[in-house]
């Protein structure tokens, strides 16, 4: 069971984890789950040209992780954000879209990202 803002997805493994794995595979990701990410549904993935790790979660979540000079790992989000205003703010509500389950959209938004990341670093 995998717990998310008073949600819980129970990983069931699916043609789209599958589906997943086969996407990373061929845009030349190596794959490097452990068996615990494995059960929980989480798919993580190492990108040799950016240096990059980077995870797929049951949850919905799409994340990076980027390690600096130090040796010091920071994770960031990708998902995509959802722009609301609020007749009362005077700023908008900026919110991150997750996506559970859909593997195979959340592979191909982190392929994206992964060549955006890849273009910016030439």
């Amino acid at each position: 069971m995998l717990h998310n803002s008073n949600k819980t997805y129970k990983f069931e493994p699916s043609h789209l984890y599958s589906q997943a794995i086969h996407t990373f595979k061929n845009f030349g990701l190596e794959i490097t789950s452990s068996p615990t990410q494995i059960k929980n549904g989480t798919i993580q993935v190492f990108d040799p040209i950016s240096n990059r790790k980077f995870a797929i979660c049951a949850s919905g979540y799409i994340r990076t992780y980027t390690t600096n000079y130090w040796g010091r790992t920071t994770t960031y989000q990708l998902n995509p954000t959802l722009k609301t205003q609020h007749h009362l703010r005077p700023y908008p509500n900026v919110s991150r879209v997750v996506i559970p389950g859909a593997y195979t959209h959340m592979a191909n938004l982190l392929i994206k990202s992964i060549q955006r990341i890849r273009k910016n670093q030439k």
